[in-house]
This record gives structure tokens, sequence and C-alpha cells, in this order.
């Protein structure tokens, strides 16, 4: 395509200003909510693993007390002013050889460490009714030993004797280093299936827009056929002008992911709320995602001007869409044996929870993709029905119609299909 046909076709108006624009912001949106999830997928047993010193594993003490490579331990829960404060009760020997988190001396009997949110709760409170409960404060937890900076979690030293004699102490030779919730992938997978989520109405937008825009731009497409280019170089090329604003919206999505990082951190999850580092997406899978969505975009935006061919040489009336079949049902019903398969296999073949997530994760996606691929079909199908018992002549009429243009009809409605689709996901 010569460049004096490329500058006709793109960036010739106002209208194409506010489309690209419309692009690169809801791609932006997108891209940062994505991040925000992805990095909570990626940090969820991280965070766990933070907090597993408060959940002793050890064998039952039954009255026995620790030798100096043991730990005797107890795990509480106190309550003040309606919160509830976890407290783990530690007790070692003088010559104790066990590795203490975080390298924190050992609290002696009448001695406590406190996190951040406790702290601040004794300085608030009289001391007769929280400071003197665990006797005297060292300092705090450091935040390599907690959830998150609202976690509330006490490590308090006590005498190994009369820690002995309580009935849940626990012996063991070092401290619990997994999450109570690492053998848990339920609620990675559901952060997960909204990251997921949130690219399919990023897909309907760019395939919207460059259809629309394709539309709007017909004449100059017929021109642009008339001076020389071939269908495939104007698909190319509306591949490239979406591509590129994929692309830049999803680099404007990093910085606004930072921007809304500190907003979602505030959240409550599991107790506490989250540091900004668990919400932070690497290096390597941000640059992945905006390169991904790019191309994403690109092809999509290819795709759909290849396959539609708006501006084709003379196309100057309404054209009937080439036939929906029955084979668009494959993506779903793959997507469908998918899931099922792999959730099958989390409830019934133990250990295969790191894998078959994986496949938990991929047939969501390609339900989700296969609900908008398969839509057009359905809209067919249900538009031959209504012409089939349909008596008036507007019912025929509109069935004529939606069976000539199935993709244009569902296109209008995909977004919303998506939205009950994911919405009664999660519900």
């Amino acid at each position: 395509m010569s460049p004096a046909a490329a500058r006709l076709l793109l960036l010739s108006g106002r209208r194409a200003y506010g489309r690209l624009a419309g692009i690169v912001a809801g791609v932006a949106v997108g891209v940062a909510m994505m991040l925000i999830l992805l990095a909570a997928f990626l940090h969820i047993p991280e965070r766990d693993a933070r907090a597993a010193w408060l959940s002793p594993v050890g064998a039952w003490a039954e009255g026995a007390t620790p030798t100096d490579s043991q730990l005797l331990s107890a795990a509480t829960v106190d309550v003040y002013d309606g919160r509830t404060i976890d407290v783990l009760h530690l007790a070692l020997t003088p010559d104790s050889t066990v590795r203490m988190p975080a390298g924190l001396e050992p609290p002696g009997p009448g001695e406590f460490y406190a996190s951040g949110a406790v702290a601040a709760m004794i300085e608030a409170a009289p001391a007769d009714q929280l400071g003197e409960r665990w006797g005297t404060l060292l300092g705090e937890l450091p935040d390599t030993m907690l959830r998150g900076p609202s976690q509330r979690a006490v490590l308090a030293g006590a005498d190994p004797t009369a820690l002995a004699a309580w009935p849940q102490a626990r012996l063991d030779d070092q401290f619990r280093s997994t999450g109570v919730n690492a053998d848990s992938t339920t609620f990675r997978i559901v952060v997960a299936m909204g990251a997921i989520a949130l690219l399919v109405p990023l897909v309907l937008l760019i395939s919207i827009v460059a259809a629309l825009g394709a539309a709007e731009r017909r004449e100059r497409l017929a021109t642009v056929r008339l001076i020389g280019a071939g269908r495939r170089a104007v698909a190319t090329l509306s591949g490239a002008e979406l591509g590129l604003a994929s692309l830049a919206g999803a680099a404007l999505g990093v910085g606004l992911s930072a921007a809304l990082r500190p907003l979602a951190a505030q959240l409550q999850i599991s107790g506490s709320t989250l540091y900004l580092a668990d919400l932070t997406t690497p290096v390597a899978w941000t640059l992945g995602v905006v390169l991904g969505i790019g191309v994403l975009g690109g092809a999509t935006a290819y795709w759909r001007a290849y396959r539609d061919d708006v501006g084709a040489l003379g196309a100057t009336r309404a054209r009937a869409e080439r036939p929906v079949t029955a084979r668009r049902v494959i993506l779903l019903t793959c997507g469908a044996a998918l899931f099922g398969a792999s959730t099958a296999a989390i409830r019934w073949i133990p250990g295969s929870a790191q894998w078959a997530q994986l496949g938990v994760l991929a047939g969501f996606a390609l339900i989700a993709f296969g609900i908008v691929v398969m839509g057009p079909w359905i809209t067919r199908v249900a538009s031959a029905g209504l012409g089939a018992r349909t008596s008036s002549a507007a019912g025929l009429v509109a069935a004529g119609r939606l069976q000539r243009h199935p993709r244009a009809t569902f296109r209008s409605v995909a977004g919303l299909v998506v939205a009950v689709f994911v919405v009664s996901v999660f519900a």
C-alpha cells in the first residue's frame, strides 16, 4: 500500500483520533485491573507463607517439655473490643538451637512481640485491659512475618512447664514455613479467573471498534481499493493501527495499575490488608502482558478487517454475512470438558492440584471465548426458530434480518452476554 493510501485511510479526521483514544483508554483500564489481579495470584502463596509460623503442626505435647532442638508452642485467638488477635505462645530452652523467624530473639516468659496493628491497639487502650495481657513488649513483628499491615498477631513467650499442660500445645523442631492454605488452590484460581475474564471485554472492545471504524470509513476503504490496495494490505494496516493503540493502552495501564495499587491494597483478604509488593507484578510478567495485549489487539483487528472486508471494491449495499455453522460450538465444548475434567481431578486425584489448576484456568478461558465464538450461531438458530413460528410480517422481516446478519446482531449484545456469564461464575 502506498503512503498516500495509508494517509487517506488512517487518522483522517477527529473521529479517527477519538476512536483510537477510546481504545487506548479502555485497554489501559483493563490492563491495570488485570495486572493487579495477576500480581495477587502470583503472590498469594508467598503471602500465606509469611504468616505460617502462627499455625503449629508438630506432635501433641501431652505434658512433655521441649529439648534444645525443639520448640513448644500453642496457638490461641484473643479478642479485644470486638477484634480478634492471633497469638502464638512459645517456649524454648535457654540453650535452644531452634531458628527464630526473621532472626528475632526468642521471647522469654512474660515477653512478647506484636504486629504494628496490635502495637497501635495497645498504645490506644488502657494498660490493664490490653497492654499487660502478654507481658513486656519487646518490639514489632517485621513485615516478613505478616500477611499485611493490618494483621493482628502476637508472638508471646511462655513458661515451658505451664505451656506443656495446655491441650493445644505442640512440639516441633522448627517453625512452620508453609502456609495453611498452600495446598488450597481455590482462591488463587478465582483471582486468576478474574484476570482471564478481563481479556474477553478487551478483545470485544477492539473487535467492535475495528468493525465500527471500518464501517465509518467505507468510502475511504473503497477508494483505497480502487487505487490498488489489496484486501490483505487493508487488513494489515487496520491491524497495525489498533495493535499500536492496544500497545499504547497497555503501557498506560502499567502506570494506572501503580496508581490504583494503594487503593487495592486496602482490601481485606484472609483477615488483613495487603502490602504494595503483594500487588506488584514482576517485570517479566508485566512485559508479557503488555506485549501480549498489543499482539492480541493487532491480530483481532486484522482478522476482523480481513474476514469482513467491509471496504471491498464496489460494495455499496448491505451484504449478507458468510454462513455460521455448528462448528462454532467446538471451542465451548472443549472448554467445558477441560474445565470439568480438571475440577474432578483436583477433587478426586491426590496431589493433582498444581497441574490441574492450569486446566481449570485454560478451560475457563476457552468457555469465556467460546461463548463469544458460538454466539452468532445461537443467534442464527434462534432467528430460524422465530421465522418458523411467527405469523406476523414484522416477525418474518426481523427473523430474516437476523439470519442474514447473525454476527453483527450478536456483536451488539456480546458484552452483556459475557458480563452475565462472568458475574454468574463469581456469584
